[in-house]
């Protein structure tokens, strides 16, 4: 009779957690009503509360179908309660839906509070992604349902902070994509099931992971009001590229055209992805350097670009020869874009940004 009644016991206690992780959105919905009562008014204040709560309330119905799979990897059997990682992982869903408090709000571009805000909220919620883990892992409380939450905050997280970046004008649309593609691929997948079609596991990869957690940081970095738009925008562009290409990968996965590592299994594509593996370092490092020459020769000219001191142009020069030869040059390439942030006291016109 106990075996039976254990697993109901379980499944009621992880209902009423999941009701109280429900009132825990009202705190996140007063921030966001607050934040944007105060400099944006009383109609700014109702859509953004509003628009809070109406993330968090999908947050709560889509995540808690998931609760059955609050079990360890390795083992079918329910746990009784959420766990503090799980928690953690559901305050940074908060952090995301009061983010959502700023979406097509006219306030968001101002230099007090409501321009400061939606880069805190942001680079908060992502700070947090790895505690989470490191949290689960040290406690031994990792689940299928953690890891589900995880990857369903960072999407949500993306998904805002993209369509945020469009709507004040520091990403051109096609940025979207950034935020719409896991749902794009979500959804393939599920097409490819109900037509009966194979759909692979996809492994998950160190490149990706890299990829992601760029993608990450540069909408925190482009939220925040000390970048114009001329710069962030063609930085958005490459990031779209770099996520779609990785989703494009995985798609491959899922269809069979490569091993669940991403290595693709068919000659061409593989000869091609060998390629670019090639010469993908070696055409970013080349337009490092002519990104380099450029600026130097701008420095003589000044105009937006501050005079470079001695010091600074023989550190330039010194990244442009050990990128151009392939040498330190993750330590180069930050070495340059200090040195060029520093050059640049406002957005250069044309090309330069290339």
């Amino acid at each position: 009779m106990q075996s039976s009644d254990a697993p109901l016991t379980v499944r009621l206690r992880l209902r009423r957690q999941w009701r109280t992780a429900g009132a825990w959105g009202v705190p996140f919905v007063v921030v966001g009503f607050w934040l944007l009562l105060e400099h944006g008014g009383l109609s700014a204040a109702l859509q953004g509360g509003a628009q809070t709560a109406a993330l968090l309330v999908y947050g709560w119905i889509r995540w808690g179908r998931a609760l059955a799979l609050n079990h360890p990897p390795q083992d079918p059997r329910l746990r009784p309660s959420l766990g503090a990682a799980n928690r953690l992982t559901l305050m940074r869903g908060g952090l995301i839906a009061v983010l959502a408090a700023f979406l097509f709000q006219p306030a968001v571009a101002g230099e007090g509070v409501t321009g400061w805000a939606p880069a805190t909220l942001y680079i908060a919620a992502a700070a947090l992604d790895g505690v989470d883990g490191f949290l689960a892992r040290v406690t031994g409380s990792e689940t299928r349902l953690g890891e589900c939450l995880d990857t369903e905050v960072d999407a949500l997280g993306l998904l805002i902070a993209a369509t945020l970046l469009v709507w004040v004008g520091k990403a051109p649309a096609a940025y979207l994509c950034v935020g719409l593609g896991y749902y794009a691929l979500q959804a393939a997948k599920s097409a490819r099931r109900k037509a009966g079609r194979s759909v692979a596991p996809v492994q998950p990869r160190a490149e990706a992971r890299l990829v992601a957690g760029c993608e990450m940081g540069f909408a925190g970095a482009a939220l925040l009001p000390l970048f114009e738009p001329a710069a962030t925008q063609p930085v958005a562009l490459i990031m779209t590229a770099a996520l779609l290409a990785g989703f494009g990968r995985e798609w491959l996965v899922v269809c069979g055209l490569a091993a669940p590592d991403g290595r693709p299994l068919n000659r061409a594509l593989a000869r091609a992805d060998r390629a670019l593996v090639r010469l993908l370092p070696i055409v970013l490092r080349a337009a490092a350097v002519a990104g380099i020459l450029l600026l130097l020769n701008r420095s003589r000219a000044a105009g937006a670009v501050t005079p470079l001191s001695t010091a600074g142009t023989a550190q330039l020069w010194t990244c442009a020869s050990l990128l151009a030869f392939g040498v330190m040059t993750r330590l180069a390439g930050l070495a340059a874009a200090m040195a060029a942030a520093c050059a640049m006291p406002g957005p250069l016109p044309g090309a330069e940004w290339g």
